[in-house]
């Protein structure tokens, strides 16, 4: 009975250090514009091969003014003559008033 025990326990642990084991270290999302990396109040987030960031630090950065409206849940950026709304959950997002399908909703 002991040999068979032993045995056992020597099949388990050649199966525990045979099996590969991989530690995936999570690396944090950084944005880097003009040479410069961009710091956000709220990090970016990789969802479906996408990365979300928070939008008025980009918009910003490109020198865009940002309007937010709680109500509709809609951000505004303007500079120039071009106008970008995204609307929160929304996969639909206005160029100058052309639509832009978006693969990920802004939330």
């Amino acid at each position: 009975m002991k040999k068979k025990w032993l045995l056992s326990l020597l099949f388990v642990a050649l199966l525990m250090t045979s099996l590969p084991s991989s530690v995936v270290a999570v690396q944090p999302v950084t944005i880097t514009f003009n040479g410069e990396q961009l710091h956000f109040d709220v990090p970016p987030v990789l969802e479906n091969g996408r990365v979300l960031v928070p939008l008025r630090t980009i918009f910003e950065a490109l020198g865009a003014t940002v309007n937010w409206d709680g109500t509709t849940r809609t951000v505004t950026a303007t500079q120039d003559n071009n106008i970008v709304k995204l609307t929160i959950g929304k996969s639909m997002a206005y160029k100058n008033g052309v639509a832009v399908k978006l693969d990920v909703p802004p939330k």
